[in-house]
Formats: structure tokens, C-alpha cells, sequence
């Protein structure tokens, strides 16, 4: 009997410490992410069910658009 408690009670340890860890990057990251989102559209105020890149009532654009990829030097032809 102490055999098996010895072999399971660090399993359980384990499992609880991989839990916990496991819950507070997720906490962290889905507070990070709706942090940044906002709530109604900018530009007529409607409310945003879902967060897209353009709002569904006037179609103004949501999120700011990502600047396209700068060519590199090894990129150029010359």
C-alpha cells in the first residue's frame, strides 16, 4: 500500500502543477487578446458581437490593417 502511494501521490502533484499552469496561460492570454479589441465599431458606434477586421453595420475597417512585408535586400533583383 505505501508503494502505491508513493508512485501516485507525485503523479497527482504533477498533474495539479501542469493544471494550474496550464489555466494561467490561458487566462493570460485570452485577457491579453480581448484587452485589445474593442467593444463597438469607431466609426458608427455599433456594438460588436464578434470582432472582425470590418464592422457588418457600415463596414468601416475594425482593426488596424498590418503593414505588408518589406522586401529584403536577398529579395531585390538588380
Amino acid at each position: 500500500m505505501g508503494l502505491i502511494l508513493i508512485l501516485i501521490i507525485p503523479l497527482i502533484v504533477l498533474g495539479a502543477v501542469a493544471f494550474a499552469a496550464t489555466m494561467a496561460f490561458v487566462t493570460r492570454v485570452s485577457r491579453l487578446s480581448s484587452e485589445s479589441l474593442p467593444k463597438v465599431c469607431p466609426s458608427c458606434g455599433h456594438k460588436l458581437v464578434e470582432v472582425r477586421n470590418f464592422c457588418a453595420e457600415c463596414g468601416a475597417a475594425i482593426r488596424e490593417a498590418s503593414p505588408p512585408d518589406q522586401p529584403t535586400e536577398s529579395g531585390k533583383q538588380g
